[in-house]
């Protein structure tokens, strides 16, 4: 039978909102349709590889290394139908090996195991895939197979009435009524023979030249015969049909765009309004081309007019990211919005946004999107009153065994069972966001980062990437004062950390004093840069000075020199750090010829003399290995001093 692979198309809109809510201008800016972004976020959540071939694994690996067998193809080709491809596929599918032809057969060498065999056959016009189900390959054997290709593919006559078919009209033939592409397409032949069809059921259509449907019907292809498919009457394409382009818009109820429909031959046809919040045109069935331009609105489709002689309804939602529905999704999107009331009359609120999510995508009315922003509203306030503020993306979790994977066919589940929820733990600004509700989340943000700690500059920066994203000048300015007042406030506490000195310190203390003053010198210059404050020179000022005051000690140590590198690297000072190099590299001179070879060796290296510091660092192991030795030597005279004077009983 012939192949064919699904995708998974299960997730919703939501979600595409969930993982790029903190930036929407970036978002806007997306080419792909939300479907297939959606299509690409299950595949990575399910763990699946891309679509395609999986790679032949190399040698070396686990499966290479298996016990081998090698498969041998016996084909009987045709005059008209030949062989143009043979390979076996992994049970896993994980990998995969293409045949190599040996004159009249087709042999390949695989590691043991179960395998899929495909085959790519090649007719006059048609080439299609047949897969010839499962084959067993055993180690240090021979699997053989003869394939007699007059079994795998067979003809069809097609007939029809002398002179009823239009010219430039074109035969196509698909696996299925609900295939979007064909795999075979071909002028019809003047006896009406189709050579190399792969046998089974397939779709059969006539187009005519500017696309439309002439005729279609089923047709089922039988090994070592002929099929026949008789059309008494070729479909009337000559009577215009109407295109209604329904339109929902959120802010402007008369939005003011242009939409003309594009022939293959150019001809534009413009559609005109018929009633408020509805626009239409008649054309010809037939492919076209749908442009949409407008203030903000930039859409293009192609369509098919005449393919079922009724007309052709299309919905253009107006958001942030305009889109065009199918009437197929609006069907759909109605289903969405009555499990949507199913769950928020049961209680399950968070359940309820997700299916008024996905019916909104393509929502006659913005009844879903009311409901989303009165739901999504409601369980923020819950969430503020219980201090949860934020979470951020990634805003889901899968949930394994759900059972309402096995009782609702919408429900968002991957094919492993695992349903798409809201993670428990939201906060406030995550269900605001969700919800629509810009405002309230923009004063929620304001007033969170007003209350971080001064660590949790990265959270500020989100904050502060979403008010630029939106273009909200008035809370970018509000959050650059919280900045400021952070970076203020991180300055003063290093002041109060550092101030008391570091004489008098023990080792540990004096590190830990440094390392917190070096942090938050660092916090000040992450905050006062969000703000944009000229209070950036302070940071260097104040960095270089801890860096200078750690140089001029009396007693240095390789730690003290790390450390004023830290606070020159900061203060962004080049003289600073070849100052240090210069005096570690005296430092580590003298280490050496007092006999600290160890701390000459780790000198030298803050000079950036690695060769000096090999050899003090050999001289230490040996300097080492002489104590250790001579402090053996010790115990064991005690010992036997210890044993002399209990003989002699002393």
């Amino acid at each position: 039978m012939a192949v064919g692979k699904l995708g998974y198309l299960g997730l919703l809109s939501a979600l595409l909102l969930a993982s790029c809510w903190l930036t929407p201008a970036a978002c806007a800016q997306e080419t792909p349709s939300w479907l297939k972004t959606l299509q690409k976020q299950m595949e990575t959540m399910q763990g699946q590889p891309p679509l395609g071939r999986p790679e032949e694994p190399r040698a070396g690996t686990a499966a290479s290394e298996k016990a081998e067998g090698s498969v041998l193809l016996q084909i009987k080709e045709t005059p008209q139908v030949r062989l143009e491809r043979a390979w076996l596929e992994s049970s896993s599918g994980k990998a995969s090996f293409d045949f190599l032809r040996e004159g009249g057969a087709w042999r390949r060498q695989v590691p043991a195991g179960p395998y899929r065999l495909y085959l790519e056959v090649m007719g006059p016009t048609v080439a299609f895939i047949v897969d010839q189900g499962p084959l067993t390959v055993h180690g240090g054997q021979t699997a053989r197979s003869a394939i007699n290709l007059q079994q795998v593919s067979s003809t069809v006559r097609i007939e029809y009435p002398p002179g009823a078919l239009p010219p430039g009209a074109t035969l196509h033939f698909y696996m299925d009524r609900f295939s979007k592409n064909s795999f075979a397409e071909q002028e019809l032949p003047a006896d009406g023979l189709v050579v190399g069809l792969p046998v089974g059921p397939l779709w059969l259509a006539i187009r005519a030249a500017a696309g439309a449907i002439l005729f279609e019907d089923a047709v089922t292809i039988h090994a070592g015969q002929q099929s026949v498919c008789r059309i008494e009457r070729f479909r009337d394409v000559s009577r215009p049909l109407p295109l209604r382009l329904w339109v929902r818009s959120e802010a402007n109820p008369t939005p003011s765009f242009s939409a003309v429909l594009k022939d293959a031959a150019g001809t534009q046809h413009q559609l005109k309004p018929a009633s408020p919040g509805l626009w239409q045109a008649a054309v010809l069935p037939g492919n076209y081309q749908l442009i949409i331009k407008g203030r903000g609105i930039k859409q293009t489709e192609n369509l098919t007019m005449g393919d079922n002689d009724l007309p052709l309804n299309l919905l253009l939602v107006l958001k942030e990211r305009s889109h065009l529905c199918k009437e197929s999704e609006t069907f759909r999107a109605r289903d969405y919005f009555v499990r949507a009331e199913k769950a928020e009359k049961a209680g399950r609120a968070p359940d309820a946004i997700l299916f008024y999510h996905a019916a909104d995508h393509c929502s006659m009315t913005n009844d879903a999107q009311q409901a989303v922003e009165r739901l999504g509203t409601m369980l923020a306030v819950q969430a503020e009153k219980k201090g949860k503020d934020y979470s951020g993306p990634p805003l889901y979790e899968r949930r394994a065994d759900d059972p309402l994977c096995k009782t609702d066919p919408l429900a968002f589940c991957t094919t492993r069972g695992e349903r798409i929820v809201f993670k428990e733990e939201l906060g406030a600004i995550d269900w605001y966001l969700l919800s629509g509700n810009h405002g309230a989340a923009a004063q929620t943000m304001i007033r969170v980062a007003d209350e971080l700690p001064l660590e949790a500059h990265d959270q500020f920066k989100n904050f502060l990437e979403y008010f630029a994203a939106r273009r909200n000048r008035q809370a970018f300015a509000a959050m650059a004062e919280i900045a400021a007042r952070q970076g203020r406030r991180a300055l003063e506490k290093e002041e109060e950390v550092f101030s008391p000195g570091l004489q008098g310190q023990s080792r540990e203390s004096r590190n830990a004093v440094i390392n917190r003053s070096v942090q938050l010198l660092e916090a000040a210059n992450r905050w006062l840069t969000y703000a944009q404050n000229r209070q950036m020179k302070e940071i260097s000022r104040r960095a270089e000075s801890r860096g200078t005051a750690l140089l001029e000690k009396r007693e240095l140590r390789p730690a003290d020199l790390e450390h004023a590198q830290t606070y020159y690297t900061l203060a962004a000072v080049p003289d600073g750090i070849i100052r240090i190099r210069q005096v570690a590299a005296q430092q580590g001179e003298r280490a050496a010829r007092e006999g600290s070879f160890r701390q000459a060796a780790d000198f030298f290296r803050l000079a950036g003399n690695f060769a000096e510091a090999e050899k003090m660092t050999a001289k230490a192991e040996s300097q080492n290995d002489v104590e250790q030795k001579s402090a053996e030597q010790q115990r064991s005279f005690s010992r036997d001093s210890e044993a002399l004077a209990d003989e002699l009983g002393i």
